[in-house]
């Protein structure tokens, strides 16, 4: 078997439900214990999605944030997916602190968001209780793609959590600070 047999195997694992397997297979590769031809397999960014999948499948935020540290310290390419599954993992185990965190990662290292991670974010932090952070967290994302004159990392299901967020921010008497953080950022004016 290769790592393109191996990554399945995590895969599945982690579709499975046993994330645990799916880390201790990673942890094989990475450790030089399963060879193929010859020579020892290592790890590559699809190995490292996979477990962090697996992690985030089972909501394993901490477990999820130390693969995804062990893969940015690997010097493996970086693509926006493992950072994306990290952040399904934090906002599944109710961590929208790391969820933002993560997020402030991915634009640190300039890779290019998506909807998917924006919603993540938005999504974690409405669930708990935080529009104002959902909001902090989404304006800096619209300000940097403006800025670069990208598509904005929003879709269909961002512009429908905006306004649902700033009711809610309203309702916590934080609007005031969003509003004008929109206004800054040019969202609206």
């Amino acid at each position: 078997p290769d790592n393109f047999s191996y990554n399945g195997v995590i895969s599945a694992f982690g579709r499975a439900g046993r994330w645990e397997e799916a880390v201790a297979l990673l942890r094989q590769l990475a450790a030089g214990e399963v060879a193929h031809g010859g020579e020892a397999l290592s790890p590559d960014l699809v190995s490292y999605t996979a477990a962090i999948s697996a992690c985030a499948e089972a909501g394993r935020a901490a477990e999820a944030a130390a693969l995804l540290e062990e893969l940015r310290s690997s010097g493996l390419p970086l693509s926006i997916l493992p950072f994306s599954k990290a952040i399904a993992a934090a906002a599944k185990a109710g961590e929208w602190r790391v969820a933002c965190a993560t997020l402030r990662q991915v634009s640190s290292l300039q890779l290019r968001h998506n909807a998917l991670t924006t919603n993540l974010v938005l999504r974690a932090c409405d669930a708990a209780g935080e529009p104002a952070a959902a909001l902090s967290a989404l304006l800096p994302l619209l300000r940097e793609s403006a800025a670069a004159g990208v598509a904005s990392p929003a879709d269909e299901e961002t512009l429908e959590l905006v306004p649902h967020l700033l009711l809610r921010a309203a309702e916590a008497a934080e609007v005031a600070e969003a509003v004008e953080g929109a206004e800054v950022a040019g969202v609206w004016s």
